[in-house]
Protein backbone atom coordinates (compact mmCIF):
# COMPACT_ATOMS: atom_id res chain seq x y z
CA UNK A 1 0.00 0.00 0.00
CA UNK A 2 2.45 2.54 0.73
CA UNK A 3 4.40 2.05 -2.53
CA UNK A 4 1.83 2.03 -4.40
CA UNK A 5 0.76 5.47 -2.54
CA UNK A 6 4.34 6.72 -2.95
CA UNK A 7 3.69 5.93 -7.02
CA UNK A 8 0.95 7.64 -7.21
CA UNK A 9 1.96 11.00 -5.27
CA UNK A 10 4.68 11.14 -8.14
CA UNK A 11 2.19 11.53 -10.26
CA UNK A 12 -0.02 13.98 -8.35
CA UNK A 13 3.65 16.40 -7.47
CA UNK A 14 3.64 18.11 -11.59
CA UNK A 15 0.63 19.97 -10.21
CA UNK A 16 2.53 21.55 -7.84
CA UNK A 17 -0.06 23.14 -5.56
CA UNK A 18 -2.06 21.52 -2.07
CA UNK A 19 -4.94 23.03 -3.57
CA UNK A 20 -5.21 21.10 -6.94
CA UNK A 21 -3.94 17.86 -5.37
CA UNK A 22 -6.27 17.74 -3.05
CA UNK A 23 -9.16 15.37 -5.20
CA UNK A 24 -6.45 13.31 -5.61
CA UNK A 25 -4.88 13.37 -2.39
CA UNK A 26 -8.13 12.32 -1.13
CA UNK A 27 -8.61 8.99 -4.13
CA UNK A 28 -5.18 7.87 -3.18
CA UNK A 29 -6.01 7.92 0.62
CA UNK A 30 -9.69 5.77 -0.66
CA UNK A 31 -7.37 3.55 -2.59
CA UNK A 32 -4.50 2.94 -0.33
CA UNK A 33 -6.26 3.07 3.65
CA UNK A 34 -3.26 5.50 4.46
CA UNK A 35 -4.41 9.09 6.13
CA UNK A 36 -5.19 12.30 4.10
CA UNK A 37 -2.61 13.86 7.04
CA UNK A 38 0.34 11.32 5.97
CA UNK A 39 0.23 11.74 2.10
CA UNK A 40 0.20 15.46 2.60
CA UNK A 41 3.28 15.55 4.92
CA UNK A 42 4.61 13.22 2.45
CA UNK A 43 3.54 15.43 -0.82
CA UNK A 44 4.50 18.75 0.68
CA UNK A 45 8.38 16.76 1.76
CA UNK A 46 9.04 15.44 -1.94
CA UNK A 47 7.74 18.82 -3.69
CA UNK A 48 9.79 21.06 -1.57
CA UNK A 49 12.87 18.84 -2.06
CA UNK A 50 12.08 18.93 -5.91
CA UNK A 51 12.00 22.65 -5.82
CA UNK A 52 15.27 23.17 -3.68
CA UNK A 53 17.09 20.60 -5.66
CA UNK A 54 16.63 21.96 -8.89
CA UNK A 55 17.33 25.94 -9.17
CA UNK A 56 19.08 26.73 -11.85
CA UNK A 57 22.21 29.09 -13.02
CA UNK A 58 20.00 32.26 -13.16
CA UNK A 59 18.41 31.55 -9.81
CA UNK A 60 14.83 30.82 -11.26
CA UNK A 61 13.07 27.65 -9.89
CA UNK A 62 11.82 25.17 -12.42
CA UNK A 63 10.80 21.36 -11.50
CA UNK A 64 12.57 18.65 -12.04
CA UNK A 65 9.21 17.42 -13.77
CA UNK A 66 9.52 20.29 -15.99
CA UNK A 67 12.87 18.91 -17.09
CA UNK A 68 10.96 15.61 -17.16
CA UNK A 69 8.60 16.93 -19.43
CA UNK A 70 10.69 18.14 -22.42
CA UNK A 71 12.89 15.10 -22.48
CA UNK A 72 10.09 13.04 -22.91
CA UNK A 73 8.41 15.41 -25.35
CA UNK A 74 12.17 14.88 -27.18
CA UNK A 75 11.64 10.74 -26.51
CA UNK A 76 7.95 11.03 -27.95
CA UNK A 77 9.06 12.67 -31.32
CA UNK A 78 11.63 10.40 -32.13
CA UNK A 79 9.36 6.94 -30.45
CA UNK A 80 6.59 8.45 -33.11
CA UNK A 81 9.11 9.25 -36.18
CA UNK A 82 10.97 5.38 -35.79
CA UNK A 83 7.35 3.85 -35.56
CA UNK A 84 5.95 6.14 -39.21
CA UNK A 85 9.76 5.21 -40.74
CA UNK A 86 9.03 1.43 -39.61
CA UNK A 87 5.64 1.30 -41.18
CA UNK A 88 6.75 3.11 -44.19
CA UNK A 89 9.23 1.17 -45.09
CA UNK A 90 7.14 -2.47 -44.22
CA UNK A 91 9.59 -3.63 -41.32
CA UNK A 92 9.12 -6.88 -40.44
CA UNK A 93 8.52 -6.06 -37.00
CA UNK A 94 5.88 -3.22 -37.89
CA UNK A 95 2.38 -4.19 -37.52
CA UNK A 96 -0.29 -1.50 -38.45
CA UNK A 97 -2.59 -0.55 -35.91
CA UNK A 98 -5.34 2.04 -35.47
CA UNK A 99 -4.46 2.45 -31.71
CA UNK A 100 -1.45 3.83 -33.18
CA UNK A 101 -3.16 7.23 -34.65
CA UNK A 102 -4.46 8.12 -31.37
CA UNK A 103 -1.33 7.66 -30.09
CA UNK A 104 -0.31 11.04 -32.24
CA UNK A 105 -0.15 14.47 -31.58
CA UNK A 106 2.28 16.06 -34.16
CA UNK A 107 0.48 17.55 -37.16
CA UNK A 108 2.84 15.79 -39.55
CA UNK A 109 2.69 12.63 -37.89
CA UNK A 110 -1.06 12.41 -38.20
CA UNK A 111 -0.98 13.01 -42.06
CA UNK A 112 1.75 10.20 -42.37
CA UNK A 113 -0.62 8.04 -40.36
CA UNK A 114 -3.64 9.13 -42.40
CA UNK A 115 -1.95 8.37 -45.72
CA UNK A 116 -0.33 4.87 -43.90
CA UNK A 117 -4.38 4.30 -43.31
CA UNK A 118 -5.19 5.19 -46.96
CA UNK A 119 -2.98 2.65 -48.16
CA UNK A 120 -3.72 -0.32 -45.67
CA UNK A 121 -7.74 0.55 -46.70
CA UNK A 122 -6.73 0.06 -50.41
CA UNK A 123 -4.44 -2.75 -49.96
CA UNK A 124 -1.89 -0.54 -51.70
CA UNK A 125 2.01 -0.21 -50.21
CA UNK A 126 3.09 2.84 -49.32
CA UNK A 127 4.76 5.03 -50.99
CA UNK A 128 8.05 7.77 -50.37
CA UNK A 129 6.82 9.86 -53.64
CA UNK A 130 3.38 9.17 -52.90
CA UNK A 131 3.40 10.51 -49.43
CA UNK A 132 5.51 13.95 -50.23
CA UNK A 133 1.85 14.62 -52.33
CA UNK A 134 -0.76 13.67 -49.61
CA UNK A 135 1.52 15.33 -46.58
CA UNK A 136 2.47 18.55 -46.16
CA UNK A 137 6.21 19.00 -47.31
CA UNK A 138 7.83 19.96 -43.04
CA UNK A 139 11.21 19.40 -41.47
CA UNK A 140 9.24 16.57 -39.84
CA UNK A 141 8.23 14.80 -42.81
CA UNK A 142 12.13 14.78 -43.55
CA UNK A 143 13.01 13.52 -40.12
CA UNK A 144 10.27 10.65 -40.41
CA UNK A 145 11.61 9.64 -44.00
CA UNK A 146 15.53 9.73 -42.81
CA UNK A 147 15.44 7.90 -39.76
CA UNK A 148 17.98 9.03 -36.91
CA UNK A 149 18.67 5.82 -35.47
CA UNK A 150 20.62 3.29 -37.51
CA UNK A 151 20.65 -0.26 -35.94
CA UNK A 152 22.78 -3.49 -37.26
CA UNK A 153 20.79 -5.52 -34.88
CA UNK A 154 17.47 -6.64 -35.75
CA UNK A 155 16.98 -7.80 -32.30
CA UNK A 156 17.86 -3.96 -31.31
CA UNK A 157 16.02 -2.49 -33.60
CA UNK A 158 12.25 -4.45 -32.69
CA UNK A 159 13.28 -3.57 -29.12
CA UNK A 160 13.31 -0.08 -30.05
CA UNK A 161 10.41 -0.30 -31.77
CA UNK A 162 8.16 -1.80 -29.20
CA UNK A 163 9.80 0.32 -26.18
CA UNK A 164 8.25 3.12 -28.77
CA UNK A 165 4.99 1.72 -29.32
CA UNK A 166 4.80 1.91 -25.17
CA UNK A 167 6.05 5.41 -25.07
CA UNK A 168 3.77 7.08 -27.66
CA UNK A 169 1.24 4.61 -25.89
CA UNK A 170 2.13 6.10 -21.96
CA UNK A 171 2.57 9.83 -23.27
CA UNK A 172 -1.12 9.54 -24.68
CA UNK A 173 -2.56 9.05 -21.41
CA UNK A 174 -0.55 11.27 -19.99
CA UNK A 175 -2.33 13.82 -22.18
CA UNK A 176 -5.38 12.82 -21.61
CA UNK A 177 -4.77 12.63 -17.29
CA UNK A 178 -3.61 16.63 -17.91
CA UNK A 179 -6.86 17.09 -19.40
CA UNK A 180 -9.02 15.16 -16.87
CA UNK A 181 -6.86 17.80 -14.25
CA UNK A 182 -7.57 20.49 -16.06
CA UNK A 183 -11.23 19.87 -16.03
CA UNK A 184 -11.34 18.72 -12.25
CA UNK A 185 -9.89 22.14 -11.33
CA UNK A 186 -12.55 23.99 -13.10
CA UNK A 187 -15.57 21.60 -12.06
CA UNK A 188 -17.42 22.97 -8.80
CA UNK A 189 -19.96 19.96 -8.39
CA UNK A 190 -18.13 17.79 -6.17
CA UNK A 191 -19.68 14.68 -7.61
CA UNK A 192 -18.72 15.42 -10.93
CA UNK A 193 -15.32 16.19 -10.13
CA UNK A 194 -15.05 12.56 -8.23
CA UNK A 195 -16.31 10.98 -10.87
CA UNK A 196 -13.39 12.81 -13.27
CA UNK A 197 -11.12 12.31 -10.22
CA UNK A 198 -11.89 8.86 -10.91
CA UNK A 199 -11.34 8.39 -14.46
CA UNK A 200 -7.61 9.79 -13.99
CA UNK A 201 -7.30 7.18 -11.49
CA UNK A 202 -8.01 4.60 -14.26
CA UNK A 203 -5.71 6.08 -16.34
CA UNK A 204 -3.43 6.09 -13.81
CA UNK A 205 -3.40 2.44 -13.64
CA UNK A 206 -3.08 1.90 -17.27
CA UNK A 207 -0.15 3.68 -17.55
CA UNK A 208 1.03 1.68 -14.37
CA UNK A 209 0.64 -1.73 -16.93
CA UNK A 210 2.10 -0.47 -19.95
Amino acid sequence: RGKFAMKALDVVKPLGSEVLAEPYVGLISELSGISNAALKKELQKTTDTTANDTQNNNGEMRSKDEKKGVKTESAYIYAARFILNALIFKKSFAEYNDDIEGCLSDETHKEIFAYLKKCKEKSAEPLVSSLYEEAENTPELDAVIIPEKIFTDKKDEKKYYDDSLKLIKKESLNREKYRLGEKAKAETDVGKRNKIVSEIAGIIKKISKI
